[in-house]
């Protein structure tokens, strides 16, 4: 049972409207039936209080709320009780105005269903207008992780060997997009493959989500500076596309196919071997490649 708002500084009609929002709101969130506001008015008419209200009626649990209008702002507190008065949850959000009562309603009801703090029911579609204020920051998000993937440079005439990738991740998040910055490892085959590499790599990027939804695609570009075992420097800009997953959650998986162009040669030193059963040698020149890298990586936002 959801009881009817205790309000404050708003017209009775206002406080209608926010406790029939919260109600739908609670009944949306969860499996079990809510129990009609009128009801609920009319047995605490009744019995002379919420908690004997829940009683008469059969509630397993009832929320009592609070509304609260400031001056710039309307602060919601709910509190989810057993029948016999222990508390469960309290959850509490502030509402620009009227019209962001909807999403701040959606929030704590989930807060209150599942226990958690309001920063953790959010998505990117009910971000309420205080949220997305920038003097909060809060429309900033530090999303750290690990990445490694796979990567098939493809050397336009010579074969080039595979290579793993391994490293430290880091996005700041936006609304619609993200900063991403890193550093890892680029790991080789082996030293017995002729035409390998490796080395360390950074990476700057940016990139644009497609939709706001809570599993996003993105696509997005950048520039990787790199060490490289055949040379000193190296330098790749790139494209790529992914997906994010849990972006309402502290915890994010995601995937990227990324296509990168070194700009610079990866230069591939003479080799030289001998068969001692024939006795014959046989060399190569030292040879200069701009290989186009295609990666599958996977990552892990802590």
């Amino acid at each position: 049972m959801v009881a009817p708002v205790e309000g404050t500084n708003l017209s009775p009609s206002q406080v209608d409207a926010i406790g029939q929002t919260l109600t739908s709101a609670y009944q949306a969130a969860q499996s079990e039936p809510v129990i009609p506001l009128g009801a609920a008015r009319q047995a605490i008419e009744e019995t002379g209080g919420v908690q004997n209200a829940a009683k008469k009626l059969g509630a397993s649990e009832y929320v009592y709320v609070t509304a609260v209008r400031l001056e710039t702002r309307i602060v919601i507190t709910a509190t989810r009780y057993t029948s016999d008065g222990g508390v469960v949850h309290t959850s509490k959000m502030t509402a620009a105005n009227l019209d962001d009562v909807d999403l701040t309603a959606e929030r704590v009801a989930k807060g209150l269903i599942a226990k958690k703090p309001e920063a953790e029911t959010g998505t990117p579609e009910s971000v309420t207008a205080n949220e997305s204020k920038a003097p909060n920051q809060t429309w900033t998000k530090q999303v750290p992780g690990f990445k490694a993937g796979l990567v098939y440079p493809i050397g336009w005439g010579k074969t080039i060997e595979p290579m793993m990738t391994a490293g430290f991740d880091i996005r700041l998040e936006g609304k619609d997009k993200f900063l991403e910055f890193g550093v890892g490892l680029i790991i080789p085959p082996g030293a017995s493959s002729k035409l390998s590499y490796g080395g360390v790599y950074s990476e700057l990027g940016l990139n644009y989500y497609l939709t706001q939804n809570s599993t996003a695609p993105y696509l997005g570009f950048g520039l990787m500076p790199r060490l490289m075992s055949r040379q000193v420097t190296n330098l790749a800009p790139y494209l790529q596309g992914g997906v994010m997953f849990f972006r309402e959650s502290r915890t994010r998986a995601y995937v990227d196919i990324r296509v990168a162009q070194n700009v610079l040669p990866v230069g591939f030193g003479s080799t030289y071997t001998y068969d001692a059963a024939t006795g014959a040698s046989t060399s190569s020149e030292k040879q200069n490649l701009y290989p186009t890298e295609v990666s599958l990586q996977f990552g892990i936002g802590l």
